[in-house]
């Protein structure tokens, strides 16, 4: 399993694509998701760092232009749905 598959598990899956809209573009060791129903942010690129974490940016795109709202780094695997329906206030589940 490579990297970005990893990831995506990591998120949920096809959950987290069906509860999120979420289009994912994989990169080697980085994923980028396109994501509907946030106010906050509609992008968001994982990537994978050699000493286990990841970072974690997102952005919002509007026409030409790409602000980039909040980076984390150093965030573990457990932390990844945590942080995305903190930062973009979406839920990736019913629990």
């Amino acid at each position: 399993m490579t990297a970005v598959e990893t990831i995506a598990k990591q998120l949920g899956g096809r959950r987290f694509q069906v509860m999120t809209g979420a289009t994912m573009y994989a990169d080697e060791n980085k994923l980028t998701v396109k994501f509907k129903g946030s106010k906050v942010a509609n992008y968001m690129n994982i990537e994978y760092k050699l000493n286990d974490t990841y970072t974690m940016t997102f952005f919002k795109a509007h026409g030409d232009s790409f602000k980039t709202i909040a980076e984390y780094t150093e965030v573990y695997c457990d932390q990844l749905i945590a942080l995305f329906e903190m930062v973009t206030g979406l839920r990736t589940s019913f629990n």
